[in-house]
């Protein structure tokens, strides 16, 4: 009964809550218009559709104030202290999850118009008159500056109910980690546009022209002049990397206040799986992001070498030049979010009071999620090359005319850069398997890695053999099929042998693991050391804890800490 009585409550206050946002949006949008902010000149009186926005404004207004209010009102009542079921309702997962939605959709409007209101204020400033068919950007600072208001007044207002939940006392399960989705969530949004609009910036102000069909000969706009046409698009873009930036520099801010918490969340909070999948992500994110600009990069100028006439597009060098040096300097704010993340989740790890992972776990995620990224790479790289060199050697018309050498341009950086990122990190795994075969044998980690590159070589083995069977299948059925058949098998076998080499290769690993494994497990079953180990010792601890706390987490946590020759056996399954 009380679930049901939630859903509706926080469902109603949703609901509400948007159209009393959408009317008071509306409203104000007319008072600035009204003083001149959106039209650019102070108005007397209304227009007939100002006084038509005015009567929406004022329904949804008069319809979504009282309704939102008596529904809040009695989803406060239940909270308030010495009645019953208050901490029910406070760790409620429907509430967490209301919450997290309404501060989610909340700030990512205000990132978008904070980078709106931006962009239309340097319009201002650089004096450029943008046509109002060229988008939204920067075309409606009153529409931009009503939803920062409005929507930064929603999202304080419920920033400030989760902050005196959580102020109250501890909260667990989904009340504690559905704001934690929106938490590292928007971080990893503002990190990746904000990334994405510095290689923007950069590929905008180094171009060497601009297509200024972007902004046209459309009806009767005209044409904005190319060195406007840049300037427009300067200002978008750096409009949407600070908006964007701050974005997510508030979001990190608030997981580091957290974390700094004296009281139950700093605890919480560092033990937060999700935070621990926040950093692995913008880690293996930035890992492959940084080595494909550098790759295209490197690869813009193989063409040149190889002899082809065109190497960037255009025949210029200066066009060469900055096809090269582009991609190599967009790949810079992605190394940094790598570096700082990868220390970050380190740091954490081995400070004096661990993180959701410990040193060793977090040592294995880092290392091989890096590696799973440089072997992806290099494994198409090396597949579509080795394809290439199947149509050369048997007669395939791919190396007809300039196209194979821009594949080459493509791929070989690819190959080069991804099995260099492997051996590097492929190389430190094998060191720690060597110095404690049976922790690294025994790693869920470790497993899961090996499974996915495993699995993700085995589809790739069948794909490519599937179209293999099929052109020799149809070739000997009598079908006419086009294209060269060389050509036309030579990509597949290419990525075949490549992923059966890898899939062999992997699924040895794991064999070899397995074995380990079982051998240590046999030897503590038998109440013995492993083969090869000194006499040890065994004692039997009971590990106790609330309900909703996540002891296998606890029990990684503590056998990352124990000192060498020690180990902790999880025999509860």
């Amino acid at each position: 009964m009380a679930t049901v009585r939630r859903l509706y409550l926080y469902a109603m206050s949703g609901i509400t809550l948007a159209v009393l946002a959408t009317g008071l949006l509306i409203l104000l949008d007319i008072l600035l218009n009204q003083a001149g902010i959106g039209r650019g000149e102070l108005l007397s009186g209304f227009v007939d559709a100002d006084r038509q926005q005015l009567s929406v404004a004022a329904a949804l207004v008069g319809v979504g104030l009282p309704v939102w209010a008596i529904h809040w009102f009695l989803v406060g009542r239940a909270l308030r202290p010495g009645r019953d079921g208050t901490e029910a309702e406070r760790g409620s997962p429907i509430r967490a999850f209301y919450l997290t939605l309404v501060l989610a959709v909340a700030a990512f409007s205000v990132a978008a118009a904070l980078r709106d209101l931006l962009a239309s204020v340097l319009h201002i400033v650089i004096n450029v008159q943008v046509p109002e068919w060229y988008g939204s950007v920067g075309n409606d600072p009153s529409g931009a500056a009503a939803l920062l208001a409005i929507g930064g007044l929603v999202w304080a207002y419920h920033a400030t109910v989760r902050r005196a939940d959580v102020t109250v006392g501890p909260l667990f399960g989904a009340a504690a980690w559905w704001p934690r989705v929106y938490l590292y969530g928007a971080s990893l949004v503002g990190l990746v546009i904000a990334a994405e609009a510095v290689g923007t910036l950069i590929s905008i102000a180094t171009a060497p022209s601009i297509d200024v069909n972007n902004f046209g000969e459309v009806n009767n706009f005209g044409e904005l002049p190319p060195g406007d046409a840049r300037l427009v698009q300067l200002v978008d873009k750096g409009a949407e990397l600070v908006a964007w930036g701050a974005f997510w520099m508030v979001h990190l801010w608030l997981a580091a206040r957290s974390m700094a918490d004296t009281g139950w969340r700093g605890p919480s909070e560092r033990q937060a799986r999700l935070r621990l999948a926040y950093l692995v992500g913008v880690i293996v994110i930035a890992a492959a992001r940084a080595v494909q600009l550098v790759g295209a990069g490197l690869g813009a100028g193989i063409p040149l070498l190889l002899g082809a006439r065109d190497a960037a597009g255009t025949a210029g060098r200066g066009d060469l030049a900055t096809a090269i040096l582009v991609p190599l300097a967009s790949a810079v704010p992605w190394g940094l979010a790598w570096w700082f993340h990868h220390r970050r989740m380190r740091a954490e790890a081995a400070g004096p009071v661990p993180g959701a992972a410990g040193a060793a776990t977090a040592a294995r995620l880092d290392l091989h999620g890096v590696s799973t990224v440089g072997l992806a790479f290099g494994a198409v790289g090396l597949g579509w090359l080795f394809g290439l060199a199947i149509d050369v050697v048997f007669g395939g018309d791919r190396t007809i005319g300039d196209a194979w050498k821009f594949e080459v341009g493509t791929y070989l950086p690819f190959a080069l850069l991804g099995f260099t990122l492997w051996a590097w990190t492929w190389a430190r795994l094998r060191i720690r398997r060597a110095a404690d075969p049976t922790a690294e044998a025994r790693s869920t980690t470790r497993r899961v890695a090996l499974l996915i590159v495993f699995g993700a070589a085995l589809i790739t083995s069948i794909g490519s053999l599937a179209l293999v069977l099929y052109r020799l299948f149809a070739t000997a059925l009598g079908v006419l099929l086009p294209g060269n058949p060389v050509s036309e098998l030579s990509t597949p076998i290419g990525a075949l042998a490549t992923a059966v080499v890898i899939a062999v290769y992997h699924g040895l690993t794991v064999r070899s693991d397995t074995a380990v494994a079982a051998t240590a497990r046999a030897a503590l079953d038998a109440g013995g050391p492993a083969p090869g180990d000194p006499p040890a010792i065994s004692r039997i601890l009971v590990l106790r804890g609330p309900a909703s706390g996540d002891p296998t987490a606890v029990i990684a946590t503590l056998r990352d800490a124990l000192p060498p020759g020690f180990d902790l056996d999880d025999r509860s399954s």
